[in-house]
């Protein structure tokens, strides 16, 4: 693609040193805590060379934005690193600096070389994705654009205006509140790229599926990204120690679970053991984590709602062919999402055995140490105060929720409250007295209009709540918790670019879809579709599958479309090339010619010496005479050559992959059986005939499909 994109800037650099660091820390034996992140940190400023304390502060708080680090913190950080060996002093004329010893430099030489690596890697992989979309990139390209990727990813950390929490006041929120991997603003960064709209797409469907960890693309990098930002979390709140001297003790803070924390627990099981370690850990600090009745009671609903409303017509449709991938990453109802997600991972064989563990979930939760009870809300005139606060805002924000799911919700709220009054009581303990743990933004805003005294944040997201374990939990513990914020981070962004649509559109969708060759991109733009759509509403765009389908397929024939026009383009410079390079070849031996019959006049004194260069001549130009062939044969070559790839590709896109298969085979004998012909004259042209079985057998393949 022959697109203008802003060159890479400083924050390429700022964002290859803080993956660099996160991954020294979590690569090693190092303990993950904030000094030795600062370590990690402050050999990556000296990677470019000595410098002084001064310079080395100023490099490690632009890494570490926010973070406001003092001099003196920089400076122990630097001598705990010199008693490691890896930082030694240095004296200089402007006084004494510091400079990485040997075994710092073997440090940053491997972290270099991993960066290096993975960037390699993720850029091999869009390489990969691109050919499905523009029929192949070059390296170059895929390198510039897997360095746009991860600039964008860095910047969602370095550059996002709620990344850094305040001062330590009343509460600990403060600590919380910095954990952030906004996908949005991501999203935005790609369409504020100078690239053509194409390209644009592309790049987007690449963000998500690095974003979302059950696709494989840029899991790598993007986990160094989201793990960076917990650690920024952390650097730029204070350490453990720190917290727990200045908060005072997690000890009967109450944590409540709300009903898509357990849907996400009977998903796949790479979340159900991070949720498992974060409870664990929140459960040895002294919270008390609480699923409350009426959860689970909605929970076993949601069951029955589901299982009677999508199950069978889904099972149905699966069974007729419909992608269930397509299907997962499109439907907004979050239990069909993660049992087709959780059943591909082989976790589940049937919606049975998924029902079977939903509706008997109670005596998991309860063996992982979890209260499961009812509500035991005695002050009802606070829950009627929520029911009517949460009401007006889920009005205003046009949202949907029936009157029983909002008191249920009231009565979470009220149970968190009622902890928090509790905790108001303890001048002792900074910390607010418990949250709910959910992906529901609306909560929030209804307590703080019912409760407009208390300012800290009714809910944490699972993102949150990890880390905020995190910074009280035991060193040895960190890591753990660490690589669960991190998982956690990465659902939410997701959350915040994917559009998803209701169990019958998402059906929809996926049964068009799976009558083609849907790729992965396309699968992403349907996720990215719904702007568009929403553009185009007043021209009259009905929002059903089939339309976001349609929406897809052209958005695919438009980038299929550039593709080939790509390819066209090189083509016709590569046989204006050739052409040039043939008509100079003439005007060379024309020259030539002209010079050897300009000698043969003036040698008529000699009839040999006439005869000789008769000779010469006669042999220039039979020379000349076969060189236009043979050059017209190589062109006809190359001409059959990439005209059959393009063939074959569009006969794939065409649904006919024994016709595309048998002119491959062609092409290669071809290709093949006519190096010889192309650089001989001699050699006939009917050795090429053994091209053609292969192409016959692909077209008697089409007669039998039509028979």
């Amino acid at each position: 693609m022959n697109e203008s994109i802003t060159t890479l800037d400083e924050h390429e650099s700022t964002g290859r040193d803080m993956l660099s660091a996160a991954h020294v820390l979590l690569s090693s034996e190092r303990i993950a805590n904030e000094q030795e992140l600062l370590v990690s940190t402050c050999v990556e400023v000296l990677s470019s060379g000595p410098a002084p304390l001064s310079a080395i502060h100023s490099g490690v708080n632009l890494i570490w934005p926010g973070a406001h680090l003092s001099i003196e913190k920089i400076e122990n950080a630097l001598s705990y690193a010199q008693r490691g060996g890896v930082i030694t002093t240095q004296q200089a004329s402007t006084g004494t600096g510091w400079a990485l010893t040997q075994a710092g430099m073997v440090e940053i030489q491997a972290t270099q070389s991993w960066y290096s690596d993975a960037l390699g890697r993720l850029a091999a992989q869009i390489q990969e994705r691109a050919t499905q979309d523009f029929g192949g990139v070059t390296g170059e390209q895929a390198d510039l654009w897997a360095a746009i990727l991860l600039r964008i990813f860095s910047d969602a950390i370095i550059t996002s205006p709620d990344a850094y929490g305040g001062a330590i006041n009343r509460a600990a929120s403060g600590n919380v509140r910095p954990v952030s991997l906004d996908g949005s603003q991501m999203r935005e960064a790609i369409n504020r790229l100078d690239s053509p709209e194409g390209t644009r797409e592309f790049l987007g469907a690449c963000l998500l599926a690095a974003v979302d960890e059950s696709d494989p693309f840029g899991n790598e990098i993007v986990n160094y990204v989201a793990t960076s930002c917990v650690l920024h979390s952390i650097v730029a709140g204070r350490s453990r120690a720190s917290a727990q001297n200045d908060l005072g003790s997690l000890v009967g803070q109450r944590i409540v679970l709300d009903t898509p924390v357990l849907v996400a627990y009977l998903g796949p099981d790479d979340t159900a053991a991070h949720l498992t370690s974060v409870v664990r850990l929140s459960l040895e600090l002294g919270m008390e984590v609480i699923v409350p009745q009426h959860v689970l009671n909605e929970l076993n609903e949601v069951i029955d709602r589901v299982e009677g409303q999508h199950i069978p017509g889904l099972l149905q449709s699966l069974q007729g062919g419909v992608s269930a991938r397509v299907y997962a990453s499109s439907v907004n109802e979050q239990v069909l999402e993660l049992f087709l997600e959780a059943a591909e991972a082989g976790q589940y064989r049937t919606w049975d055995d998924f029902a079977r563990r939903a509706r008997g979930i109670e005596s998991e939760l309860s063996s992982l140490g979890i209260t499961v009870r009812g509500h035991e809300n005695i002050a009802r005139q606070n829950v009627d105060k929520l029911i009517v606060e949460l009401t007006e805002v889920i009005t205003n924000t046009s949202s949907n929720r029936g009157a029983r799911q909002i008191a249920r919700d009231a009565e979470s709220m009220e149970l968190v409250w009622r902890a928090r009054r509790r905790s108001s009581r303890d001048q002792t303990n900074l910390w607010p007295g418990g949250w709910i743990i959910t992906h529901d933004r609306k909560l929030s805003p209804a307590y703080r209009k019912a409760n407009s005294r208390d300012l800290e944040p009714l809910v944490l997201s699972p993102g949150q709540w990890a880390t905020l374990v995190t910074e009280s939990a035991p060193a040895p513990e960190v890591r753990e918790l660490i690589e669960a914020a991190a998982s956690f981070l990465r659902q939410e962004a997701v959350l915040r670019i994917a559009v998803k649509y209701p169990p019958d559109i998402a059906l929809d969708l996926a049964q068009t879809l799976s009558q083609g060759s849907v790729t992965e991109t396309d699968i992403r733009v349907a996720q990215l579709t719904l702007v568009d759509l929403l553009d185009g509403a007043s021209s009259g765009v009905p929002q059903n599958g089939e339309s976001i389908s349609t929406f897809v397929a052209n958005k695919r024939s438009n980038r299929q479309a550039i593709a080939a026009n790509v390819q066209r383009n090189a083509f016709v410079t590569e046989r204006k090339r050739m052409a040039d390079t043939v008509t100079r070849s003439v005007a060379e031996l024309s020259v030539a010619s002209s010079a050897r019959a300009t000698a043969e006049l003036s040698a008529l004194t000699s009839q040999t010496e006439i005869d000789r260069l008769r000779s010469e001549r006669d042999d220039l130009e039979r020379e000349k005479s076969e060189y236009v062939a043979l050059n017209g044969r190589r062109t006809l070559r190359v001409t059959i050559s990439v005209l059959g790839v393009i063939a074959a590709a569009f006969l794939f896109v065409l649904g006919l992959p024994g016709f595309a298969i048998g002119t491959i085979v062609g092409l290669f004998i071809f290709f093949n059986q006519s190096r010889e012909w192309a650089t001989d004259k001699g050699v006939a042209s009917g050795r090429l005939a053994s091209a053609l079985p292969p192409e016959i057998l692909g077209l008697w393949d089409i007669i039998q499909g039509l028979q």
